[in-house]
């Protein structure tokens, strides 16, 4: 086969794959759409009860949005199994274990939060999280990553973020407004895109912070932490 081909071959392969994961996303987000590939992926989706905290533990491929209303969802190839979640609320505590799909890997996982979310508690886990809404929140890594972004709209504020990050995780965002920010690193890292007015915290253990300059910034830092503060 040609070169040129194999080369337009693929970009068709990438170009359906972006139409798909935009659809799939339409589907579950509750957006209008013309087509679903409902004949290729499947979406389980189950409703709820709202929750103040987010307990994850070996978990990865999740997003987490802000929406009116909590639920899970597994998106996943039509013609495979149902892979299992195994979340449980009990309490005001939503907990998902064992979120990381081996055999799986076209699984995915779409977690919904109401406002009611206070607090996501993580250990081991990786996901993303769009548009993290007002008030405020908790964050408590523990061998963790976590990426906030806010989806293109136009920028969120928050009242505050509490990140507690320990044993190799990372904290980063994109732009959104904060008032008020407290963190605590040791052996990780936190790259922080938010438009903060006070950045408070320490730094420890070869821990890192990239930041843009606050209005106020008070951090303690050992000699083996860095830290780096941006005019922009």
């Amino acid at each position: 086969m040609k070169t040129s081909k194999i080369i337009f071959i693929s970009l068709l392969g990438t170009v359906a794959l972006l139409i798909m994961a935009t659809t799939i996303d339409i589907k579950l987000n509750g957006h209008k759409a013309n087509t679903y590939p409902s004949d290729i992926f499947k979406a389980e989706k189950t409703g709820v009860a709202d929750y103040k905290v987010l307990s994850l533990n070996n978990c990865n491929n999740i997003e987490l949005t802000r929406k009116d209303s909590s639920s899970v969802a597994i998106i996943y190839l039509k013609d495979s199994l149902l892979p299992h979640l195994n979340y449980i609320s009990s309490g005001d505590t939503l907990f998902i274990t064992d979120a990381r799909p081996k055999n799986h890997s076209a699984v995915s996982y779409k977690i919904q939060a109401t406002g009611s979310l206070s607090q996501i508690v993580m250990k081991n886990s990786v996901i993303t999280m769009k548009i993290p809404g007002s008030g405020s929140l908790v964050f408590d890594l523990n061998g963790s990553t976590i990426n906030i972004n806010n989806d293109g709209v136009a920028t969120p504020k928050m009242s505050s973020l509490i990140v507690s990050a320990v044993n190799h995780s990372s904290f980063s965002t994109g732009e959104f407004r904060v008032d008020s920010m407290d963190l605590t690193l040791q052996k990780s890292e936190a790259y922080l895109e938010v438009i903060a007015k006070k950045i408070h915290g320490t730094l420890q253990d070869s821990s890192k912070m990239y930041a843009r300059q606050p209005d106020e910034v008070y951090l303690k830092k050992d000699s083996t932490s860095t830290m780096s503060l941006n005019e922009n």
